[in-house]
C-alpha cells in the first residue's frame, strides 16, 4: 500500500458515459413467464448501473472534505445517532470512507481529484501483452462462502492457468482467440478474515441488495489495500486499475444480488483510482457460467460492444460471437468474431481490390486471415467480413464449420444498441440458410427471428439445408444487397465455395465493368527507396466519367491525394518503417484512383524501404505539416495530419477535429523517422500537447519500438480532457544505444465517440538530454511562521533551463494557486482555515515534467470579525471570501446590480443559460 496526500497538480475533468456490459441470463434460464418478467423488469436497472452515470458512493469531493472535518473523531455510530440516521445504514458510512469505524485524518487520505459521476467511464484494458486482473472474493455476516470449493487454487484454475485445467481458463481463451497477443495474469485476495482469506461483509446479503453490490466492492477493496500495491493493476498506465473483478457466493441470476458491470467507487489507493467494477456470484448451478460470464464481460473491459440484440427482437449473432450468446458448460465460450478482432488489432482484414478465383483462406482460428470484401475495394461504412470456421479450440462446440458472411454496417455502431435493430444491425452474420421471404421490405434470417444458430449459416459445399445454393451475390437468398434492404447492388459475388476444412477455397468478384483503371508508373516491384520519392500514376474513366482524385499510400500510410493529370504525389518515406521487398515485411505503394461516382481501382508495387535514422538530438514543430512522420489509419474517419492550431505557432500534429470530434473504433498511428540514441546519457521526449477523447474508453497513447514496429512498448497513456496546450514527457534512458521510433497511437472504442473539439493534439516535439532538477531556494512566510489575516506568499525557485510551474498547496491537499511565470507568489487569506498548524507546500515543475516539492510548517491565528458584521461584495469577494469552482458549468461570481435593491449580489450559475447538472462549488 502507498498512500499519498495528493494525486495531481491539475484538476482533469474526464468526459464519457459508463459503458454497456449488462449480463444476460442463459437461454435455459428463460424456463416460464415469469422468468421474462422478472428479466424486463431487471433489465432496465441493470443498463442504468452499467450504462448511465453513477455518482461517486459517498457524495463529492467537496461534501466529503466537509463533512470530515466537522464531525472529525466521531464513531460511525455516533455520527449516525447526531443525524438520525439507522446505525450501519449506507448513510452513516459516508464520511467513514476507509469503513474503519471513525471519522478521523486517514479519511482526509482517502480524498483525491473529483471524478465526475456524468463523465467518467469505464476503464479500458489494452488488447495486447499481459493484463492483469485482481480478484475479490467476499461474503456477508448471515452467509458464508463454500471456502472448499471456492478456494485460491478454483479462480486461479479458472482465470489464470494455462494449458493445465481440466476445462480452458480465461488465459487459455484470450490467448488462443488473440493469436497469442493477448495473456490474462492477475492475483486472488486472501486478505480477508474468513476461510481461505475470504473477505467477511459488514452487512447481510440482503442490506447489499438493498443497498448496492459496490459497497461490498469497497469494502474488499479497502480491506485488500493495505496487503497490495493496486498501481500494478493499471496496466495501460492511465491512472485506473484496470480489472477489478469481486465474487460472492451462490446463484448468479434471481438471488436479488445480480451480477453486473459498473462504475463510481472513486477509491483513491497507491497512486490511481479504483473506479469501475465487475462484480458476480459463482454459480453452483453450472460452474462453466464463472469462466464464461467473466469472458464475455472482459470484452466490454477490451472495449467491445454487446453483439446480442438487447431488445430481445432477435438472436443478434447468436452463437457466432463472445459477444453475443457465449454461454457453454463445456466451459468454451465462442470465440471473438472477425469484427471484434479487427478492433482490437488482433486481425488487419485483408482488402480485396481484384477479382480472386480458386482464393485459398486458411482456417481462423488458427490464422488471422480475415478477408473484407466490397464493390471494387472501396472503403466505405457497408462491407463484408469473411472467415474459414472450424470447430476446434474454444470454438469446437459451435453448431458448425465452414465460410462465416459478416455484413458490417458502421453507422450503427456504438452506445447500448449496435443489434438491436435486427432490419440493420452494426454486425451481423449472412445466414445461408437465406431469409424466410426474400421479397419482404426486410427480409428476415432465422437469426433475426431469434434462433441462437445453425451448421448450416455458414457456406461451404454440402450445406444440406433446402435454400442453399452456394451463390452470395445481388440475386441470391441471402443477397449481397447493401442496406437499408433490399439495398443498391454491390456487385459483389462469391461462388464456388468448397468444402470445410484447413483451408477453404472460393471465388470473389468485387469489380464492376464501369470501374476506372490506375497504374503506377514510377516505380516496379523491387525498387529500393529512402528519404523523399517521387511517385506517379496514370488513372482512366470509363466511358462518360472523369477521375476524381487519385490517392496516395506507402505501407498503409496515406500521403495525400492528387485531383490533377499528371498525378503525382512526393513521400517521405523516413517515417515508414525499413522493410524488404522480397520478404514478408515488403512496403507496398499504392495508388488508388477515384472517379467521379465514387468506384475505385487500386494498383501496388512491393518496395525495399530503407533510412538512415536521423541525429540525436532532433525537434519537430510541424510548423511544415506532418513531414517526415507517417500517417496510419487502421478504422475509422479520422486521422493524423497537420492541424491549424499550435501551441506557439500556427499548426501542429493532430487526430480528431476542433467542431465534429470522431467517431466510433477510431485507432490510428503516428510514426517518427528512426532516432538513433548511440552515445546519448538519458534521453527524453518532451512535447506540448492538448487532448479531449472520451474517458477511459478511449486513450492517446504514446510508445517506443527498437524494432521497426514489431513490438510496440507503451510508455504513456492520457484519457480525458485537457484542451489547454500543456507539456507532456517521456523517459528513454532504457533506450541509450539503440535505433527507435516513436509512434503516437489514438485508440478509440466502439461503445462511445466524441463531438465538438475532440481528439488529440502534439506540436513542439523535441528528443534530448534529461536536465537537472529544479530547485527551491526559499518560501515565505518561512518555516515556523505565525499567519494572522491576508498573507503573501511566495516560493523562490530556479531551473537549468526554466521553470515550468509552480503548484501551491495548503495542507497536502489543497491546491490553492497554481504560478506560471516568475515571481512565482499569491495572496492567501489564512482566515480560511481554523486556528492551529498548517502545513505548506511547493511543488516546482521544469520543462521536463521534473518535480521538486518543499514543506513548511505554519500556524495560523486570527481574531474573527467582531459582531456585527456585514458583507454587501461591493468589490470582488476574493481574497477574504473564496470560490471553489470544483465542476460544472456554474460558478459563484459577482453581480455588480444583481443582489438586495439591485446592488451588487454574489449569484450562482450561469449568466445566459443552464448552470447544468453535478456542480460542487
Amino acid at each position: 500500500m502507498i498512500r499519498i496526500a495528493f494525486l495531481t497538480s491539475l484538476l482533469v475533468i474526464l468526459l464519457c458515459a459508463v459503458a454497456n456490459a449488462t449480463v444476460r441470463p442463459p437461454q435455459e434460464w428463460f424456463d416460464g413467464p415469469e422468468k421474462d418478467k422478472l428479466w424486463e423488469e431487471m433489465y432496465p436497472i441493470l443498463n442504468d448501473w452499467e450504462f448511465n452515470p453513477q455518482p461517486p458512493l459517498s457524495g463529492s469531493v467537496l461534501e466529503q472534505y466537509d463533512g470530515i472535518r466537522k464531525y472529525l473523531g466521531y464513531t460511525r455510530d455516533r455520527f449516525a445517532d447526531e443525524e438520525g440516521l439507522e446505525s450501519g445504514s449506507a448513510a452513516s458510512q459516508r464520511f467513514d470512507l476507509n469503513l474503519d469505524g471513525v471519522i478521523d485524518h486517514f479519511d482526509l487520505l482517502e480524498l483525491g481529484y473529483e471524478v465526475a459521476p456524468d463523465n467518467k467511464g469505464t476503464s479500458i484494458a489494452p488488447p495486447e501483452g499481459t493484463n492483469q486482473w485482481y480478484v475479490l472474493r467476499a461474503d456477508f455476516q448471515d452467509q458464508n462462502a463454500n471456502y472448499g470449493t471456492y478456494d485460491v487454487d478454483y479462480f486461479n484454475e479458472r482465470f489464470f492457468s494455462l494449458g493445465t485445467a481440466p476445462k480452458p481458463s480465461i488465459n487459455d481463451y484470450y490467448q488462443e482467440t488473440s493469436y497469442g497477443k493477448l495473456a490474462i495474469n492477475g492475483t486472488v485476495d486472501t486478505s480477508g478474515t474468513g476461510g481461505d482469506g475470504w473477505y467477511k461483509g459488514e452487512h447481510t446479503k440482503q442490506w447489499y441488495i438493498d443497498n448496492g453490490g459496490r459497497w461490498l466492492v469497497k469494502e474488499a477493496v479497502l480491506n485488500a489495500d493495505p496487503f497490495v500495491d493496486f498501481s500494478d493493476f493499471d496496466v495501460d498506465g492511465d491512472g485506473y486499475v484496470d480489472t477489478v473483478l469481486c465474487y460472492y457466493p451462490n446463484t448468479v441470476f434471481s438471488g436479488g444480488l445480480w451480477p453486473h458491470r459498473s462504475s463510481g467507487l472513486n477509491i483513491h489507493v497507491d497512486g490511481v483510482i479504483v473506479d469501475s467494477y465487475f462484480i458476480s456470484g459463482y454459480n453452483t448451478g453450472n460452474d462453466s457460467h464463472t469462466m464464461v460470464i467473466a469472458a464475455h464481460e472482459y470484452g466490454h473491459i477490451l472495449g467491445l460492444p454487446d453483439l446480442y440484440d438487447v431488445n430481445g427482437g432477435s438472436a443478434g449473432m447468436g452463437y457466432w460471437s463472445l459477444m453475443a450468446y457465449n454461454y457453454d458448460n463445456g466451459q468454451k465460450p465462442p470465440s471473438l468474431d472477425p469484427w471484434c478482432k479487427c478492433q482490437l488489432g488482433w486481425v488487419t482484414a485483408k482488402n480485396i481490390t481484384e477479382n480472386q478465383v480458386g482464393y485459398n483462406l486458411p482456417y481462423y482460428q488458427n490464422s488471422p486471415e480475415v478477408l473484407r470484401v466490397w464493390t471494387n475495394g472501396q472503403i466505405e461504412d457497408q462491407y463484408f467480413l469473411l472467415a474459414n470456421y472450424r470447430k476446434l479450440g474454444t470454438d469446437a462446440n459451435r453448431p458448425g464449420e465452414g465460410l462465416l458472411v459478416l455484413h458490417i454496417d458502421e453507422t450503427r455502431a456504438g452506445g447500448n444498441g449496435d443489434n438491436a435493430n435486427e432490419d440493420r444491425k452494426h454486425v451481423d452474420v449472412e445466414s445461408a440458410r437465406g431469409y424466410e421471404d426474400p421479397n419482404l421490405t426486410n427480409p428476415k434470417d432465422p437469426l433475426d427471428n431469434g434462433n441462437l444458430g445453425h451448421g448450416n449459416d455458414l457456406f461451404f459445399d454440402g450445406n444440406g439445408d433446402g435454400d442453399y445454393t452456394g451463390i452470395f451475390d445481388d440475386t441470391s437468398n441471402p443477397f449481397s444487397r447493401n442496406y437499408p434492404n433490399p439495398g443498391a447492388n454491390t456487385f459483389i459475388s462469391l461462388s464456388n465455395i468448397s468444402a470445410p476444412g484447413d483451408s477453404m477455397t472460393l471465388d470473389i468478384v468485387v469489380e464492376t465493368a464501369t470501374a476506372p483503371t490506375v497504374a503506377i508508373t514510377s516505380h516496379n516491384d523491387g525498387d529500393a527507396v529512402s528519404d523523399t520519392i517521387n511517385v506517379t500514376a496514370t488513372a482512366t474513366a470509363t466511358a462518360g466519367r472523369t477521375i476524381d482524385h487519385v490517392d496516395f499510400y506507402l505501407n498503409g500510410a496515406w500521403y495525400g491525394a492528387d485531383s490533377t493529370d499528371p498525378y503525382e504525389m512526393a513521400i517521405d518515406t523516413r517515417g515508414v518503417y525499413d522493410g524488404n521487398a522480397a520478404g514478408s515485411n515488403a512496403r507496398l505503394l499504392t495508388a488508388v484512383a477515384t472517379d467521379n461516382q465514387g468506384e475505385i481501382d487500386t494498383d501496388g508495387k512491393s518496395l525495399d524501404v530503407s533510412n538512415t535514422a536521423e541525429t540525436f538530438p532532433l525537434s519537430e514543430d510541424f510548423e511544415s505539416g506532418i513531414g517526415s512522420w507517417a500517417s496510419y489509419n487502421t478504422n475509422g474517419d479520422r486521422y493524423w495530419e497537420s492541424k491549424n492550431t499550435g501551441s506557439s505557432g500556427s499548426k501542429s500534429a493532430g487526430i480528431g477535429s476542433e467542431s465534429s470530434g470522431y467517431d466510433y473504433n477510431e485507432h490510428d498511428a503516428l510514426v517518427s523517422p528512426k532516432i538513433d540514441l548511440i552515445g546519448t546519457t538519458h534521453p527524453m521526449a518532451r512535447y506540448q500537447h492538448r487532448h479531449n477523447v472520451s474517458a477511459g474508453e478511449n486513450t492517446c497513447k504514446v510508445f517506443v519500438t527498437k524494432d521497426e514496429g514489431v513490438t510496440l512498448t507503451p510508455l504513456v497513456s492520457y484519457t480525458g480532457s485537457s484542451l489547454s496546450w500543456h507539456p507532456g514527457a517521456v523517459d528513454l534512458l532504457a533506450y541509450v544505444g539503440e535505433e527507435i521510433r516513436l509512434v503516437l497511437k489514438f485508440d478509440g472504442s466502439g461503445l462511445n465517440k466524441q463531438g465538438g473539439t475532440a481528439g488529440w493534439w502534439v506540436d513542439e516535439l523535441e528528443l534530448k538530454e534529461l536536465s537537472a532538477a529544479p530547485n527551491i531556494f526559499s518560501i515565505t512566510p518561512p518555516d515556523g511562521a505565525i499567519l494572522t489575516g491576508l498573507e503573501t506568499i511566495t516560493v523562490d525557485a530556479t531551473d537549468d533551463e526554466a521553470v515550468l510551474q509552480v503548484d501551491f498547496y495548503i495542507n497536502g491537499t489543497d491546491l490553492i494557486f497554481q504560478d506560471f511565470s516568475a515571481p512565482f507568489t499569491t495572496d492567501w487569506n489564512s482566515d480560511w482555515l481554523f486556528d492551529g498548524a498548517a502545513t505548506f507546500t511547493a511543488v516546482v515543475y521544469d520543462g521536463d515534467l521534473q518535480a521538486t516539492s518543499q514543506t513548511v510548517n505554519w500556524t495560523t491565528s486570527n481574531p474573527g470579525l467582531p459582531i456585527p458584521w456585514s458583507e454587501g461584495f461591493a468589490s470582488d469577494p476574493e481574497p477574504a471570501w473564496r470560490v471553489i469552482d470544483v465542476n460544472g458549468e456554474g460558478y459563484w461570481h459577482r453581480l455588480a446590480s444583481g443582489g438586495y435593491n439591485s446592488g451588487p449580489g454574489m449569484f450562482y450559475g450561469k449568466d445566459v443559460g443552464d448552470h447544468g447538472d453535478n456542480q460542487y462549488d
